[in-house]
Parts: C-alpha cells; structure tokens; sequence
C-alpha cells in the first residue's frame, strides 16, 4: 500500500495529474506488469516417470526428446513401453508430438506388453483404471483400486494370460487353460455367481459397460453381470449355439453363430434386439 501511494504520489507530481487519474494510471502500471507474458514452451521439461511396481523417477529433458530416449533414462532396467493417459507411447515418437507437458506423469512397463486395456468411460464416470497385459502372461494393474486398479486379490491366478477386457469398474482376463480371472467392483461384473462352476474351457471373453460375455470350447455363450447391460442371456440361450464370435455395446451384447446369422441380447436401446433388421443379417463375418 506504501509503495502504491508513492508512486502515485511521483506519476501526480510528474503529469499534473488529478488524484482520480493518478489513480487510473497507477491501475494501468500495475496490470502492464502482471500481463508480462511467460515463456510457455520451455525447450527443457520435467517430467515424472512410475514403473509398475517399481519406483518414481524424476527426468528433466528436452521436449523435443523421443519416447526412446526416455526409455532410457529411466534407471530400473530395460523398460519396454511407456504408458501415457491409457496410450503406449511410440519409441519414435517425442514428447512435443504427444502434447506431454511440464509436471506430467508417464507410466512405465518392463518386459515385452502384449495389451494394454482400460476400463470403459463415459461423461458422468470418469474413474481410471489400467489392466497391462505382458507377453510373458502376467498382468499390471493400477488406477482406482475398488474399481479394477488393485489385483492383489487375484494375482496369485493371473498367470498364463492371453487377453484381459474391461467392464466400467471391473476386468476379466482369460487364461490359456480356458479357465477366467476376475476383479473389481462386483456391481460391475467382477462377481461370478452361480456361473463361476460353468465358465470352462473359456475362448474369448467381451465386456459390456457392467458385464461380460464368454464364448466356451462347445460354441455356447455364458454371460453375467448386470441385466441390463446383458449380464443374462436367458431369454436367448437356446440360439446361442455353435457361437463363432462375440461383440459388445455398452449395454448390449450381440454373437455370430455358424451359419452367419446374429443373435443379440441386453439393453433394447443399444442394439439388445436386431429382430427388427435379422432377415438382413444373413453371411455375417464380422461384428
């Protein structure tokens, strides 16, 4: 406040200004000051480097970098990918080309990533989960820990892996003995109820937004989790047969069974029932 009246005092003394415009002026110094621009491309940066399971690594850097580079510097061991907003990071590319900034967090993953799955998000559910798949069969997970970020419950059975899918809060990952894996919010799919004694000789695995859907070895289908998000394939059941493939919507689920024609089950709204247009959905190969 002294130096504001002082130089106040000096802009009056100095123009012959009133004390309302003496005021006014000195407003205008102090915001010509205040609006001095920053430099907001810094060519070096730092940025935060976890390793699943490892430690937190902090690298200053040029911006202009590349993702090998930081790979490298990173002082755990070979890291095989790193991991940023759910994206794995081409070694190519750089930190400016990935809009990687000053303060940001990089995910690092040793050995060889086969998958890297997140859970499903919309608008109003904004919770982060990851499931990391290796090509060694293990599974990384971290994010929210009630939602699928925390498999300390089942690691001991994640072993062998060959896929992982993920509901909103949830994930399920199929072991190469056809056997399954789940974790998670058990509102979403984790809880496998009465279905848990017939999900053997499991092939392929979907998820919808809160449940998932298995093909067996004998071509027939299993699904549980939410209703209405088709978690029951009751009402279907007996057309799902010699099932070649499956799909998911949010909250529907829909199979091509031999022969080329689909059968669908879940939310009506989103693509639960395609009787509608099954006289049209004949040969199909791909959903």
């Amino acid at each position: 406040q002294d130096s504001a009246s002082s130089l106040g005092s000096e802009v009056a003394m100095g123009s012959g200004a009133s004390q309302e415009e003496t005021k006014h002026t000195y407003k205008r110094i102090v915001y010509t000051g205040a609006a001095t621009p920053r430099d907001e491309n810094p060519s070096q940066i730092s940025v935060t480097v976890q390793v699943l399971g490892g430690d937190t690594t902090q690298i200053s850097v040029s911006r202009n970098a590349s993702i090998d580079e930081i790979k490298k510097m990173v002082p755990e061991g070979r890291v095989c990918c790193l991991i940023f907003k759910g994206k794995v990071l081409q070694g190519s590319s750089t930190l400016q080309k990935e809009c990687i900034q000053d303060g940001d967090f990089l995910t690092a993953a040793l050995g060889n990533v086969q998958k890297l799955q997140a859970i499903k998000k919309t608008a109003a559910w904004a919770s982060d989960s990851f499931a990391l798949l290796r090509c060694d069969g293990t599974v990384s997970t971290w994010g929210e820990p009630t939602e699928g970020g925390n498999s300390s419950s089942a690691q001991d059975r994640l072993q062998h892996i060959v896929d992982v899918v993920g509901s909103q809060s949830a994930f399920t990952a199929l072991r190469s003995d056809g056997e399954i894996v789940t974790w998670g919010h058990k509102d979403f799919g984790s809880a496998l109820g009465g279905h848990k004694d017939f999900l053997k000789d499991v092939t392929e695995i979907v998820a919808s937004g809160r449940a998932f859907a298995a093909i067996l070895k004998d071509g027939t289908v299993i699904s549980w989790g939410d209703k209405k998000y088709g978690g029951d394939c009751s009402a279907v059941k007996d057309r799902l047969k010699d099932v070649r493939s499956l799909a998911a919507s949010f909250s529907a689920f829909a199979a091509i069974c031999g022969g080329g024609h689909v059968v669908s089950w879940g939310n009506e709204a989103s693509g639960g029932s395609c009787e509608n247009v099954k006289d049209q959905l004949v040969n199909v190969r791909q959903l």
